[in-house]
């Protein structure tokens, strides 16, 4: 069942829907190039479909997931994959750790250094 709501002006829809917590799919049927980059633009939902519903769904290189209340996440494409893996930084060190010559307190070596070579300071 899909429920379909009427409304006076675009506004009085875009203040339905902020007042309620973040739609799955925003559906818009317009034929109105203004309402629809404004609605694209104002209405936080996990997908929008101009003048169709559903068939978002059925796009597999789309992302399709909600944000906020109506669910986390992308899944489908790229994002799908992005979604359930965890990217792991590893670093490692390959030679003597230099990082805590640059931290003070400072030993002389590096005074000297500092004095040699900037001397404006």
């Amino acid at each position: 069942m899909l429920p379909i709501l009427t409304y006076s002006n675009i506004d009085e829809a875009f203040d339905y829907i902020h007042q309620r917590p973040r739609p799955l799919a925003m559906y818009l049927f317009t034929q109105n190039k203004a309402d629809e980059a404004r609605c694209e633009l104002q209405i936080a939902s996990g997908s929008l479909v101009v003048n169709q519903t559903i068939i978002q769904v059925a796009q597999p290189d789309l992302p399709f997931g909600g944000v906020g209340a109506s669910g986390v996440g992308a899944y489908h494409a790229e994002e799908g994959f992005r979604t359930f893996s965890h990217g792991k930084s590893v670093l490692r060190q390959r030679v003597p750790n230099t990082v805590g010559l640059f931290r003070p307190p400072y030993k002389r070596l590096i005074h000297r250094i500092i004095e040699k070579y900037w001397p404006f300071l």
